[in-house]
């Protein structure tokens, strides 16, 4: 959907939700450049490391490969960077992988594609891992040939679990305040692990597009009852206001009013 303005002053999202931030790239020649060897896969493999700043630029050598064209589901970068035979005998804990569902997929109006968090299988099996990160990627410039796929056009950003938890199954709308024109990302819900808030309350948060700094917006009013997951969100223009419409996998539907974060 194209980026547009509408009668309130609403921007609208550019695009959301596409299947693959790596489309338009050359990937098969780009392959060399996210070689690693053995050694950074082990040193790099943790998928539960977190950031400790807000953000925290991630970029590790074994992460990178696995973003980029030849990245591996995590049990195949068990088999392949570790012990074939015996994949659990020096690392129990999960791999770090972009292979993942329940994450979301924008692409902004300049170019760039945020990917933000999601989960990589299913809590029985031992790679299981909730991610709180976002992985941006650069503007695909047009050209013929198409450009190359290259480590400098990605940024992976991480946060301390106190600042963006857990993530899957939210939704994240594009938003343009009218005042300022500042650009973020408002994420609206999400599933997380069990015992986390998010499971019995609908958080909502914010990240700004310019710094990548994530921030929780404390919201009022009537919003849905417990945690929020597997939703649909839209950006909508009401009454010369800017709010985001939620409807749940129920069926209900609530509006959440940007300028004041109020449910209404």
């Amino acid at each position: 959907m194209a980026s547009e303005t509408d009668e309130d002053g609403v921007t609208s999202p550019y695009k959301t939700e596409i299947s693959d931030p790596l489309e338009g790239y050359r990937q098969e020649e780009a392959s060399d450049l996210f070689r690693i060897t053995c050694e950074q896969y082990v040193a790099d493999r943790e998928a539960n490391t977190k950031g400790t700043a807000n953000p925290s630029v991630m970029n590790k050598p074994f992460w990178m490969f696995q973003v980029g064209p030849g990245g591996f589901p995590a049990w195949k970068a068990r088999t392949t960077f570790g012990n074939a035979e015996d994949p659990f005998a020096d690392f129990e804990d999960p791999v770090w992988c972009f292979t993942r569902y329940g994450a979301t997929r924008t692409k902004l109006p300049d170019g760039r594609v945020v990917c933000i968090a999601g989960e990589h299988e299913d809590g029985y099996d031992p790679d299981f891992c909730i991610y709180n990160d976002v992985v941006v990627f650069d503007a695909l410039q047009k050209s013929d040939p198409p450009p190359l796929l290259t480590p400098e056009c990605i940024k992976i950003y991480g946060y301390p679990v106190e600042t963006f938890p857990p993530t899957d199954f939210h939704t994240s709308t594009y938003f343009v305040d009218p005042t300022t024109g500042k650009e973020s990302i408002i994420i609206v819900g999400g599933l997380g692990y069990t015992g986390q808030a998010s499971r019995s309350q609908t958080d909502v948060y914010q990240l700004d597009l310019t710094d990548f700094s994530i921030q929780r917006l404390n919201t009022s009013g009537v919003g849905p009852t417990g945690g929020t997951s597997k939703h649909k969100a839209e950006l909508i223009g009401g009454e010369g206001q800017a709010a985001i419409k939620v409807m749940t996998a129920e069926s209900k539907v609530f509006t959440l009013r940007i300028h004041d974060m109020r449910w209404i």
